[in-house]
């Protein structure tokens, strides 16, 4: 499955500009892999319509809590896993 995530509302203050972003929610929404198309070396795969799961947190405790970043390795979808897609 994968995971989007999407944020809103903290501040940051551009300083070239002046101007300022807020976020204070981040939204995690969960999708599945699927079969896609276009030129690949295996299944080439792409993300279904069907919502999973959809969370949605304050950001402080997102980041409090969140796992850590995965490498580029574990990103990455095995020819095994794609083949039983």
């Amino acid at each position: 499955f994968l995971t989007n995530i999407k944020t809103s509302s903290r501040n940051k203050t551009s300083k070239m500009t002046g101007r300022k972003v807020a976020f204070s929610n981040v939204e995690i929404i969960e999708l599945p892999y699927t079969i896609g198309s276009g030129p690949t070396s295996g299944a080439p795969v792409t993300l279904g319509w069907d919502l999973i799961d959809r969370s949605s947190f304050n950001l402080d405790f997102f980041e409090h809590y969140r796992p850590p970043r995965r490498t580029k390795p574990a990103l990455r979808l095995s020819a095994q896993k794609r083949r039983y897609l």
